[in-house]
């Protein structure tokens, strides 16, 4: 038995409108992947639009040439948008709507000013889609070199297949009236229709095992931090401490206490408490440098471990936190929101050779340290007299 092209655009658009129904789903499930929302309205309005197609000659060649292929073309605008929103652009509502909707606009306004042939017509719809897609890998494989994610990998070479099919269908269309037909029976119609379907298909698919990818790298990342600080915790820390001991690293441990931190929860209440933990978080975050391990080790002691840091390097680094944090009150700006009281840091330094001291022999060791920082006087730092 033969499948027939319309026969194929419509499976297809069926499939699409199921693809997207899943995906606005498992939205419900996830309502933080707002992305899911935008893959699946475009799955299901490019799945319109592919019926349509399916059904020329049934229906007017305006509802099904017209119709269906400026309904894939916005569905699949939307899509990318989709992409877009998972790769952490902002897309703001009315700017996102005039550009999702421009492009099949403009290719409705193109088809029904001009007198094209339908080999003509097929290459300009090819042309503005395929502009649309190459746009989206781009932006896919930026996202990438951030944020390694396999099923991203997956949708970018979905994406590229699409293209390539789409503009290999444009290009015969051009010079072939008869493939200008995109519900012909030709066997290049036939394969290349057949094509379109299992991209569209598998984009879909790829759409929600990443999302499931991410969902799944957070709740491992949220396994690890302190929900407050959004610092690790210390599970966190003794499994980044585990891979520097891997590979031999020394390192410069660091333990910070907040001085005082007792009487400020039990003066002003927790939830202030709370704030004044984020506020050093945030000064932990702004001076450590980009890749260190930065922990909350338990109350109101942190703990900041810098691989390959020559001691030296580490004491500017943890000055440079207390000051920042000491600062805070600076001029009566009371940012703490303390009544002038005024929170200082104290922190204890001390440097390991990760392979040969464990974590718990470094923090004792930077331990030490801190406290002689406590007994003279607090809002000091202070480094180990012997290595660990």
């Amino acid at each position: 038995m033969i499948v027939d092209s319309r026969t194929l655009w419509l499976a297809g658009g069926v499939s699409a409108l199921a693809t997207g129904t899943l995906l606005c789903v498992q939205y419900l499930v996830a309502p933080d992947e707002r992305a899911m929302v935008l893959w699946g309205a475009g799955k299901m309005i490019t799945g319109v639009g592919a019926v349509l197609v399916g059904l020329r000659q049934a229906i007017s060649d305006t509802a099904s040439v017209l119709g269906g292929n400026v309904l894939i073309v916005l569905g699949w605008t939307i899509i990318v948008a989709g992409s877009a929103s998972f790769n952490g652009r902002r897309l703001r509502p009315v700017p996102t709507l005039v550009s999702v909707c421009a492009p099949a606009l403009a290719l409705a306004v193109l088809i029904v000013s001009l007198d094209m042939s339908p080999g003509v017509r097929t290459g300009v719809i090819g042309l503005v889609l395929g502009v649309v897609i190459v746009w989206s890998v781009v932006d896919c494989r930026r996202a990438q070199r951030r944020d390694v994610y396999f099923w991203r990998s997956m949708q970018i070479i979905v994406m590229i297949a699409w293209v390539l099919v789409l503009e290999l269908r444009a290009g015969v269309a051009t010079v072939s009236p008869i493939s200008g037909d995109p519900a012909a029976n030709s066997a290049f119609q036939v394969a290349t229709t057949m094509g379109l379907m299992v991209a569209t298909i598998a984009d879909g698919i790829a759409c929600m095992m990443l999302s499931r990818e991410r969902v799944d790298r957070q709740l491992v990342l949220a396994s690890i931090r302190d929900p407050e600080t959004g610092l690790l915790n210390r599970a966190g820390l003794m499994q980044e401490y585990a891979a520097l001991a891997e590979r031999g690293a020394t390192a410069t441990v660091v333990l910070l206490d907040i001085d005082g931190f007792k009487n400020v929860n039990d003066t002003y209440g927790h939830l202030d408490g709370d704030r004044v933990l984020r506020r050093f978080g945030d000064a932990v975050r702004q001076h450590a440098p980009t890749g260190e391990i930065a922990a909350r080790y338990g109350g109101d002691e942190f703990c900041l471990i810098l691989a390959d840091c020559p001691l030296e390097d580490a004491v500017r680094i943890t000055e440079a936190i207390r000051s920042e944090f000491a600062s805070i009150d600076a001029a009566g700006t009371d940012a703490l929101g303390l009544d002038g009281t005024v929170v200082t840091v104290s922190a204890g330094l001390s440097s390991v050779s990760t392979a040969q001291t464990t974590l718990d022999s470094a923090i004792m060791g930077a331990d030490g340290a801190l406290y002689r920082a406590k007994r003279a006087g607090r809002d000091r730092v202070a480094v180990a007299f012997d290595p660990c």
